[in-house]
């Protein structure tokens, strides 16, 4: 689409977010949301995708890896609207960032135990990645992790 015919930038709680290049969805993987990784992926963060748990619903559905420790990753897909209440109008200072992630809209949040990537793909539909080290400190390393699972889940979703 040409630039000029692109949707202005959503706005939620004064923050700005850049358009949604080409839409996306996720409806192709709400039935089996864990079919939007891979092993080789799962493995870069120690993890096995044989330890995967979904938990499907109608408009959102999720899948968990997790070790015996504390480390987990989690992508959550929503069919439904994302961005809009995924946005703390007031963080902490240097916990929350609007991002791009491969030119989509997202936003970046470091919580107590990670990095959470929160993607927007279509009007009312996204993701998000949680990616949880379980030990050591959450930092810009944790979040890139974070930030290139959810680059492999984008590439992995089909145009709207």
């Amino acid at each position: 689409m040409p630039t000029s015919d692109r949707p202005e930038p959503t706005t939620t709680t004064g923050i700005q977010f850049p358009p949604i290049p080409e839409e996306r969805s996720v409806r192709d993987f709400l039935r089996k949301p864990c079919d939007v990784l891979t092993d080789a992926l799962v493995a870069e963060f120690g993890l096995d995708l044989s330890s995967a748990r979904e938990d499907v619903g109608d408009r959102a559905s999720d899948c968990l890896i997790a070790d015996n420790g504390e480390r987990r990753l989690k992508v959550n897909l929503v069919d439904d609207e994302l961005l809009r209440y995924t946005v703390d109008p007031d963080p902490e200072p240097g916990t929350f960032e609007v991002i791009e992630v491969d030119g989509f809209p997202a936003t970046r949040f470091i919580t107590n135990g990670g990095c959470r990537i929160v993607v927007g793909i279509a009007e009312e539909q996204g993701f998000w990645v949680i990616f949880e080290p379980g030990e050591g400190e959450v930092d810009d390393a944790v979040c890139r992790k974070a930030v290139a699972a959810a680059e492999a889940v984008l590439a992995k979703l089909p145009t709207a």
